[in-house]
């Protein structure tokens, strides 16, 4: 699969009021990074509402991180690349390394081929201003291969900036190794967002995808 040469939106993704019933069931915990069970009501919402046939033909949901910022829950993120996925079982297979177990869910660090086709996005689920914290990324950024972490602030540097801002029910799509960082919301409104990571390849046997399809 070919990725997006930069991230772009989906306006209008998903239906208003489906934006706000997913953030009512997987924000209830009330703290940042909330991951959310895939055999949930979230899962069905996502699987029956998510238009993933608009982003990539076979693409699969394997990991779904909720974020909800608000002024008395507030934090900042330097620029980064996520490079971890979900899987269903830890295997020995070899080039898949940090090995994690997070809320019963097995994370690694893939190679560097299998983040270079996947996608991450990040699902609106209420209306995002420019002054509440939303996430900033270097567009087109993922052209850089694999950074390291004290060279992403010079790599961000090298590519347009954007801010993540628009209306619940907005989808933005971008490759896996975009860079990206996050700031303090100025706001006294919340900032609820989904990220939802997507696969469009098949992992090495015996290594499985964590999918929402298998349920």
């Amino acid at each position: 699969m070919r990725l997006p040469d930069k991230p772009y939106w989906l306006r209008n993704a998903v239906r208003r009021d489906v934006a706000q019933e997913l953030r009512s069931l997987c924000l209830a915990a009330k703290r940042p990074g909330t991951r959310i069970e895939l055999t949930s009501d979230i899962a069905l919402l996502l699987t029956q509402n998510l238009p993933l046939h608009l982003i990539s033909s076979g693409a699969i949901i394997t990991r779904v991180v909720g974020f909800d910022k608000q002024q008395n829950q507030n934090w900042t993120l330097p620029w980064h690349q996520d490079r971890v996925i979900a899987v269903a079982e830890q295997q020995e297979v070899p080039g898949y390394k940090n090995w994690s177990c997070k809320a019963g869910i097995w994370h690694c660090e893939p190679p560097e081929h299998v983040l270079e086709t996947m996608l991450f996005t990040r699902l609106l689920l209420e209306d995002i201003g420019p002054d509440q914290g939303g996430m900033e990324f270097a567009a087109g950024s993922h052209c850089a291969g694999l950074v390291p972490s004290d060279q992403a602030d010079d790599q961000a540097k090298r590519f347009p900036k954007e801010l993540e801002a628009g209306k619940a029910g907005d989808l933005l799509v971008m490759p896996m190794l975009t860079l990206h960082r996050s700031g303090k919301t100025h706001s006294a409104k919340s900032r609820a967002v989904l990220r939802i990571d997507l696969a469009t390849q098949s992992l090495p046997s015996p290594l499985q995808w964590l999918s929402l399809r298998n349920e």
